[in-house]
Parts: structure tokens; C-alpha cells; sequence
């Protein structure tokens, strides 16, 4: 496990604004995965996003996986994650 953790050193993130500023880097170095790497990343990925309920999950896994070009769909829905969240998180302190 060790020897993979390594091996995505600059692959990881914590949240999905982390990904979204990461995106490019990770998606290049993704590619460059061996199946097994990939299949593994694959459980890190979504272990780091459990938490995300919308469809943004999926346009950034699909992005990694160059499934279809959904850059602007990918961009839009994060920014919607963002109002949505900035939104929620207002209310907490007033």
C-alpha cells in the first residue's frame, strides 16, 4: 500500500475544490497508471468523494477517464457545488 500512496504522491487531494485546482495535473499523471494503479486509484478516488452527492463526482472521474469532453458541463456543475455550498455555509453563522 505504501509503494501505491507513493506512487500518486502528487495524484492526491482531500476535497473536491483540491481536485478541481489539481485537475490537469492529476489527469496527466492518471493516464501514465498502470491498470492495477488505475484500478486502485479508482477506490482512493471515490473514498475522497464519498461525501459528494451530486453529479460532479462523475464528470470528474469521467474527465479523468476521457469519457466524452464534459469540461464546460464539469466546470458549470462546480461552480453550482460552490454557490450551493458558499450558500449553506452562510447560514451557519449568521
Amino acid at each position: 500500500m505504501n509503494e501505491f500512496m507513493i506512487k500518486i504522491q502528487d495524484m492526491r487531494f482531500l476535497n473536491a475544490d483540491d481536485f478541481y485546482v489539481k485537475k490537469a495535473i492529476i489527469k496527466e499523471k492518471y493516464k501514465n497508471l498502470d491498470y492495477d494503479s488505475k484500478e486502485m486509484y479508482k477506490w482512493y478516488f471515490f473514498y475522497q468523494l464519498c461525501m459528494l452527492k451530486n453529479p460532479l463526482k462523475t464528470l470528474f472521474w469521467n474527465y479523468l477517464n476521457n469519457k466524452k469532453d464534459h469540461t464546460e458541463k464539469m466546470n458549470e456543475e462546480y461552480i453550482k457545488f460552490c454557490e450551493k455550498r458558499d450558500k449553506i455555509t452562510k447560514n451557519w453563522f449568521k
